[in-house]
């Protein structure tokens, strides 16, 4: 009995874990990082604070949980490309997951704003898409290329003009028209 009763408290913590992500992320969202509260995230969800504090000890660390939420989840996708031939694919899955999850859209806007105000590094899904793009290339052409054409799909994925999927998705043709990339996304035919 004992063991069914913490099975369903675990149960518990994890769902309300999971819920308190969701609210932060529309709570970073739409107030961004600085105006945000844990009373605002406890709010959303009609908990307390301290029910926030359980899971998470500070804005920070609901912050860098988001974070790494969304790299963890972006990382797993480029995992599935197999090659440039794939690429344009998993561009256009992680637009819809960036379109359709408010937890992709504040991990990449906050880690943005972390790494602005920190100077800090790339997320790992970045770094794993540039080891697509160009593999273990030393090229310091390549490292900058590569970055300026992750940079653009990021302004692209999150720019609020677009009014619903199918046009993100326009853009997104679009970049990998004029990047070049879908042209590295098309099979090559190596007829002899």
């Amino acid at each position: 009995m004992n063991a069914r009763i913490s099975m369903n408290s675990a149960e518990r913590r994890r769902r309300t874990r999971e819920a308190l992500l969701e609210a932060a992320a529309l709570e970073f969202e739409t107030q961004g990082y600085a105006k945000t509260t844990l009373q605002g995230v406890a709010d959303r969800l009609g908990l307390t604070r301290g029910t926030v504090l359980f899971h998470f000890h500070t804005k920070e660390a609901l912050r860098d949980t988001l974070i790494q939420w969304c790299d963890e989840r972006l990382c797993a996708k480029v995992s599935q490309c197999s090659g440039r031939s794939d690429f344009a694919r998993i561009l256009a899955a992680i637009a819809d997951m960036h379109y359709e999850d408010a937890r992709i859209r504040s991990g990449l806007l906050l880690h943005e704003e972390k790494a602005r105000a920190e100077n800090a590094g790339h997320m790992k899904w970045e770094e794993a898409l540039e080891l697509v793009l160009f593999g273990q290339s030393n090229d310091a052409h390549d490292s900058i290329k590569t970055g300026a054409l992750i940079d653009m799909y990021i302004a692209v994925i999150r720019s609020d003009r677009w009014k619903n999927k199918q046009q993100l998705r326009q853009a997104l043709d679009f970049y990998l028209s004029l990047t070049g990339l879908s042209k590295a996304a098309e099979p090559s035919d190596n007829k002899l």
